[in-house]
């Protein structure tokens, strides 16, 4: 076993919502006429590992969700509805999942035709010139889909029946002009799978759904030259049944999740530690230690500062996330700052690096007097204490379950669900990382999904 550098007390998963009034718009072209909301919910966004292109769903039309492009290469408006390239008729049916490679090549959504109610799995390229897709059985719907990390051929998708649940893996080949679906593996009673590519061999990580009272994290390897698919030696460990209800973040340098804590291994943040009998419900505990799985016997070096990182530990995580090798990790969610004008609770993302466990804690944000965000503060108190450099900040403080995408180049790039003008958008924030000072540089906050509109 091998110890994590995360651990929180509970998970606290944030959400708003705004009214809508609705307006007729032209851009993007339509194959039909839509009503666009001014407020409108866009959310469960997937980008390539560069951040140049992803997708999205948007409720943006007529009510119904269905699945956008993000393409930053295109000249005018860079968000387009996948339904037009594809010539689907968007009134009649509904999108609500979907995934997109690592390099952007393929794009996997599901949707749903609203006339029959039946379910079907459609992957093209993201050009839109070619497409295949898998028409469920009546009564079969899908729960999830993603694609590796570190490969554009492979995805998985979890498809359901009543209560039982199937992971199913698919290869995917094929160019531009056609594509073909080969399934490669098919799991029963198995949900939230996670699939990363590495050394030539696929590792799914799954949760079993057989058991009410525990479930088992498995662990399985493919080798395409076999082809076969190996549970590994120690591919299996037993938590609790909440961790279904818990992030989790598969990597090269193995699995991090939360975990529940016994009171003896918690401790007061902002003050002296809690007694027993107050500390289960003691709002602002941070955990001692966790242990992680390390699933793929990486070489990464662990060298967790214990001390440092409780400093900066977060109170509880929405979502976890990194990079690949896991060298780079972030986890989203809320935190507690003693400030000098006041105590305060904020929506925060942390980035950490493994090697050394630094810990960069974050907040997009814009000068008070602007419109546009295009900040982002790691000093939260210099704000609250009106002592920051440069002009008052605000905070974005609705800013939620955001993503390490990915690098690049010398830039980060973090995608991120907010609601600060009333719905929900998305975000990608791009800047340098000074791990030694705890400071970005060069940071961009593009909005991904929203309309022109006032803010």
């Amino acid at each position: 076993m091998m110890r994590s550098i995360l651990g929180v007390i509970s998970l606290t998963l944030l959400s708003a919502c705004g009214g809508s009034s609705t307006k007729t718009s032209k851009a993007p072209i339509q194959t039909a006429t839509i009503d666009f909301q001014e407020k409108y919910e866009d959310y469960g966004a997937s980008f390539s590992q560069d951040g140049s292109k992803g997708v999205f769903i948007s409720q943006r039309d007529d009510g119904l969700a269905h699945v956008y492009i993000y393409d930053s290469t295109l000249a005018d408006s860079k968000v387009a509805r996948l339904d037009d390239r594809l010539n689907l008729d968007p009134k009649a049916g509904k999108e609500y999942l979907n995934s997109i490679s690592s390099s952007a090549t393929w794009i996997a959504f599901s949707r749903t035709n609203i006339t029959a109610g039946t379910n079907e799995l459609i992957v093209n390229h993201f050009t839109g010139t070619s497409l295949a897709s898998v028409a469920l059985a009546a009564g079969h719907s899908l729960n999830e889909i993603s694609f590796a990390k570190g490969s554009d051929n492979y995805f998985a998708y979890v498809e359901r029946t009543g209560m039982q649940k199937t992971i199913k893996v698919v290869k995917v080949s094929g160019d531009a002009a056609a594509l073909t679906l080969e399934e490669i593996g098919s799991f029963a009673d198995q949900a939230k799978p996670s699939l990363i590519f590495f050394g030539g061999k696929l590792q799914l990580v799954s949760l079993s759904t057989a058991d009410a009272v525990n479930q088992v994290v498995n662990i399985r390897s493919f080798d395409p030259a076999s082809p076969a698919w190996t549970l590994t030696s120690d591919g299996s460990i037993t938590k609790s049944v909440q961790v279904a209800e818990r992030p989790f973040f598969v990597s090269q340098a193995g699995l991090f999740t939360t975990s529940n804590v016994s009171p003896s291994r918690v401790r007061k943040k902002n003050g002296t530690s809690p007694t027993l009998a107050t500390a289960t419900s003691e709002n602002v505990a941070v955990v001692e230690d966790i242990n992680q799985k390390d699933i793929f016997q990486s070489a990464l070096t662990y060298n967790r500062t214990s001390t440092d990182y409780l400093a900066t530990e977060a109170l509880t995580v929405g979502t976890i996330s990194g990079s690949l090798d896991g060298r780079v990790l972030m986890v989203s969610g809320l935190d507690s700052f003693a400030c000098a004008a006041a105590n305060t609770q904020l929506s925060v993302q942390k980035l950490i690096r493994q090697s050394d466990s630094k810990v960069i804690t974050w907040i997009p944000a814009r000068l008070t007097s602007g419109k546009v965000w295009t900040d982002a503060v790691t000093n939260p108190c210099a704000v609250i204490d009106n002592t920051l450099e440069g002009g008052q900040r605000q905070f974005d403080g609705t800013a939620a379950r955001a993503k390490f995408v990915g690098f690049d180049g010398d830039f980060a790039v973090v995608s991120i669900e907010s609601y600060v003008t009333g719905d929900r958008e998305i975000r990608l924030a791009r800047f340098k990382i000074n791990w030694d000072a705890g400071t970005f540089s060069e940071v961009s906050l593009l909005e991904v999904s929203s309309n022109p509109r006032p803010i």
